[in-house]
């Protein structure tokens, strides 16, 4: 059973998410580029929609473990958009972002 401080903590981790995607989809920086702006707006918003559904969730029906799970993924995934976002050089493809993203949302819906 998750506590209202651990759930508040991944529903800002996740909302900081969409927002650095969503930044990120405005000034695209490699590996991404313009004709990604539209992919990354649609991830953005799909980061958004999960936190706001799990937001709506019960902390009590919310398990430790898969609190552990969306909270990693989400936080793995905010160091891949930090890197592309802060360094001229990083070692991320689009596919490895994307993936983290997909994982981060799918473990946040799951919670």
């Amino acid at each position: 059973m998750a506590t209202d401080a651990q759930c508040a903590a991944l529903y800002l981790a996740t909302t900081n998410l969409a927002y650095t995607v969503n930044q990120l989809a405005r000034t695209p920086r490699p590996p991404f580029d313009v004709p990604d702006q539209a992919a990354l707006t649609r991830r953005s918003t799909d980061i958004a929609d999960a936190a706001r559904d799990f937001r709506g969730r019960d902390p009590a029906a919310v398990k430790d473990d898969a609190l552990a799970r969306a909270g990693l993924a989400v936080k793995s995934a905010q160091v891949m958009v930090d890197t592309v976002n802060l360094e001229l050089n990083n070692r991320y493809t689009k596919a490895e972002i994307n993936s983290a993203i997909d994982t981060a949302v799918a473990d946040v819906r799951a919670t």
